[in-house]
């Protein structure tokens, strides 16, 4: 066969095969956009929405006299029996910063502390700096920190301060689990004597991110579900 007819051929086929890919490229990226693309409400379904929005907004208002005077109750109560939660006397007295302060566990734990006879300090990251944990009677006082996953340097400066001004003892975090990983690290810029109650770096990292963990026990031989790591729409629709 001629040569030049051999490559009058190949580029036929090579067209050919570009033109497939490209129709084939084409419908899956159709195919995603249509399944990640949902239709705009019409007009019907926004009012339906708003309905809904505004009749929980009512029942919030109506059962608030309710929550008031519960609220009232429990304050009455604590002034009649103050005794109802004793504060102990710690044969050794700590000084405690709880960190997490928007979380109801941060509050729990901040009370237990606290009646146990330690002193403790809160903080949480910013714009949560009217949380609730710190109105607690047992917080000495509280602080507002920067994002760890955001200005790490910052936040680690800002712990050493806190540390260094309150002569902290004993750090618990009761953070966000995306912010675990950088308390479990902590306690190596902090002096001896001050202890994180944290699981050590290399542990916490395995358990936090879930695809390595899943990976940890794909390697032990244990049973675990299908895993993949994605960090963008081409891994997920490479995947399915």
């Amino acid at each position: 066969m001629p040569p030049d007819r051999l490559s009058v051929e190949a580029s036929t086929e090579a067209e050919a095969c570009s033109s497939e890919e490209s129709s084939f490229r084409h419908r899956k990226s159709a195919k995603t956009k249509a399944s990640v693309t949902s239709p705009e409400p019409s007009g019907s379904e926004w009012a339906w929405y708003r309905g809904k929005s505004a009749l929980a907004i009512c029942t919030l208002c109506a059962f608030a006299p309710l929550l008031g005077l519960m609220a009232a109750v429990a304050w009455l109560r604590d002034q009649i029996f103050q005794d109802s939660f004793q504060t102990k006397q710690a044969s050794k007295k700590l000084r405690i910063l709880v960190t997490g302060g928007k979380m109801s566990k941060a509050s729990a734990v901040a009370r237990a502390v606290g009646r146990a006879g330690h002193t403790v300090f809160t903080a949480e990251v910013l714009p949560y700096r009217y949380c609730h944990t710190r109105f607690c009677r047992y917080v000495s006082k509280h602080y507002t920190l920067p994002r760890p996953t955001v200005q790490p340097k910052e936040w680690l400066e800002t712990i050493q301060a806190i540390v260094a001004e309150q002569q902290i003892d004993l750090i618990i975090p009761c953070t966000a689990p995306v912010e675990s990983s950088a308390y479990s690290h902590l306690w190596k810029s902090l002096p001896a004597n001050v202890r994180v109650f944290a699981l050590d770096g290399t542990t916490c990292d395995k358990l936090d991110n879930k695809y390595i963990f899943n990976q940890v026990l794909a390697k032990a031989s244990l049973p675990c579900p299908e895993t993949a790591q994605m960090t963008c729409l081409a891994d997920a629709v490479q995947f399915f």
